[in-house]
């Protein structure tokens, strides 16, 4: 028997999305990556077309309405996530090696 594909029905962590963000013109999106756990950037990480950079220090809470319907790309790798994990602890004060 063939396997049916499901629509993912939250967001993946690691994923890339363009969102559309709060107090900003309406027309105006920015890639957002998902850093919350699946149970709740070189070129083409996770889908980019261009050399991006990980902002960890704006880091904020989004509704899933302002996620486009699908991911940009596959998700980051691991090793990628833990340098992102790493930066965002460094953003709010936890030192890390």
């Amino acid at each position: 028997m063939g396997r049916v594909s499901v629509p993912e029905s939250h967001p993946r962590r690691g994923s890339l999305y363009w969102v559309h963000v709060p107090d900003e013109p309406a027309d105006k999106r920015r890639p957002a990556l998902v850093v919350s756990p699946d149970v709740r950037l070189r070129v083409r990480d996770g889908g980019l077309l261009r050399p991006s950079v990980a902002e960890c220090e704006q880091i904020t809470t989004l509704r899933r309405d302002r996620l486009a319907p699908r991911p940009l790309g596959g998700g980051l790798a691991a090793s990628r996530m833990v340098e992102i994990e790493k930066g965002i602890l460094r953003a709010i004060g936890i030192p890390v090696s």
